[in-house]
């Protein structure tokens, strides 16, 4: 009699992501993926459905997807659109592009990078001095541009008592009450705006930090500004109610 053999297919096949090593903002809105399988071939009819893109980065899809029966690499052209504002990573889930049994996989990801470009003020401010316990005029920042992404606005060495309101409705931020009489109208919603009375008894610079929406946080990465230096009284003898004094 003939001897029955029963083969069980118990390998776990797996995907990888052949080339390229990396993306970049420059190459990704049409860059080509090789998506490759092991232990298994891809089927006929491989088309863009036959993929997922799991990824973190927006406004990214697979336009096109091909691959020959029998091979075992599938080449994916993506479409991106818009700004690549932070670097991120991809990785491919094959859903229906192999033989049965070999669908569902997920590819290791590979690294999404943005050219590290710092943002900048672009205008200057001139270095204004105020008083110790006299509110301020408002003073507003001027919009810093460039880097990768979003770009948030943060105070280093604020003196209790003063206020960057970098929205103009930031809760908590500048109200009418801490604007001159007349002037809260155009003041209310400026963004970028420091306010207030400062307090304390020793002299400080104040620094106003641009960062854009990488992770880099470095000085490198950022840009600066020094608007205001608080002084002692004794060191700056006004004699008008005015807190700012242009240099």
């Amino acid at each position: 009699p003939g001897v029955r053999v029963t083969v069980n297919d118990d390998e776990t096949p797996s995907a990888a992501i052949a080339s390229p090593a990396l993306l970049t903002a420059a190459t990704l809105p049409t860059a080509t993926v090789t998506v490759s399988l092991d232990k298994t071939t891809y089927a006929s009819g491989v088309t863009a459905a036959s993929f997922e893109l799991v990824t973190g980065v927006a406004n990214l899809s697979i336009a096109s997807a091909t691959a020959s029966a029998g091979s075992t690499s599938a080449t994916l052209t993506l479409s991106h659109s818009g700004t690549l504002g932070a670097d991120g990573t991809l990785a491919v889930r094959v859903l229906a592009a192999a033989h049965a049994g070999d669908t569902d996989l997920t590819t290791g990801q590979i690294d999404v990078l943005v050219a590290d470009t710092a943002p900048s003020f672009g205008a200057s401010v001139s270095r204004q001095y105020a008083r110790r316990g006299v509110a301020i005029a408002p003073f507003q920042i001027p919009a810093a541009t460039g880097g990768n992404g979003a770009i948030s606005y943060e105070a280093s060495g604020l003196l209790a008592g003063l206020k960057l309101d970098v929205t103009g409705t930031d809760p908590g931020g500048c109200t009418a009450a801490d604007f001159p009489t007349g002037t809260a109208a155009s003041w209310d919603t400026a963004p970028r705006t420091i306010c207030g009375t400062p307090t304390g008894s020793v002299s400080d610079t104040i620094y106003i930090y641009a960062h854009d929406a990488d992770s880099n946080r470095t000085n490198s990465d950022r840009a600066s500004l020094t608007p205001i230096s608080v002084e002692p009284i004794s060191k700056l003898d006004f004699t008008t109610s005015a807190t700012l004094d242009r240099n």
